[in-house]
């Protein structure tokens, strides 16, 4: 099961940066990353660098390891 975060303005909400995430929107589930703007204000931002708006949730992506079950 997926453990989803609530994301918000607050440093408790605030995920590790730099590290690609799986966002909810509030539509759709997609990957993004949480980092810096050219405006200095943290930001999600897709594989493709393209701002994605409206993250409420984020989930830290565990995959398994080699002959690990999950």
């Amino acid at each position: 099961m997926i453990e989803w975060k609530e994301y918000g303005n607050t440093r408790e909400t605030q995920p590790e940066s730099h590290v690609p995430k799986l966002v909810y929107d509030g539509k759709s589930v997609k990957f993004a990353i949480h980092q810096i703007s050219k405006d200095r204000v943290y930001r999600w931002f897709d594989n493709k660098g393209l701002y994605v708006d409206g993250v409420t949730h984020y989930a830290e992506i565990n995959l398994p390891m080699d002959g690990e079950q999950g």
